[in-house]
């Protein structure tokens, strides 16, 4: 997946204004109060906006300081999902899975969309075609 400055700049401002912080200013100020704990270097209010107009992406100690300011996840800041975390989620349903199944979801969650949907073809063609299945089932077909 590619990072979008644009969008990584919408999703700053949406959470920004989620957490309470009117302004670019009230985040650089609560990024200055974070980076005085942790020995980090500070954001200016300049800085902050440029985050947020797409001009920039935070580098990566600024997004871990987002992450914690803002509550919000790195995946979703960068990327608008959390396919990981929700993944781990996910979990504990999935503890009968196989090693091999497991690293399957994995891709098909990482996919695009019309990736995942070549991805269930090939699968149904596959499983169509074995000659020992280890199960009777059919694949949903995708809409």
């Amino acid at each position: 997946m590619k990072i979008d400055p644009l969008e990584v700049g919408k999703r700053i401002k949406a959470a920004r204004e989620a957490a309470g912080l009117r302004d670019c200013a009230a985040l650089a100020g609560k990024i200055f109060q974070n980076s005085k704990k942790k020995g980090r270097t500070k954001a200016s209010p300049e800085t902050v906006r440029l985050w947020e107009a797409g001009k920039h992406i935070p580098p990566w100690d600024k997004i871990d300081q987002l992450r914690e300011i803002l509550g919000i996840d790195e995946e979703e800041l960068l990327f608008g999902q959390k396919r990981d975390s929700q993944l781990r989620s996910e979990r504990p349903r999935l503890v009968y899975l196989t090693a091999l199944e497991a690293d399957l979801i994995v891709v098909f969650r990482h996919a695009s969309q019309p990736a995942q949907k070549r991805i269930l073809a090939t699968a149904q063609s596959l499983a169509d075609d074995d000659p020992a299945p280890t199960a009777d089932f059919h694949l949903l077909k995708s809409k």
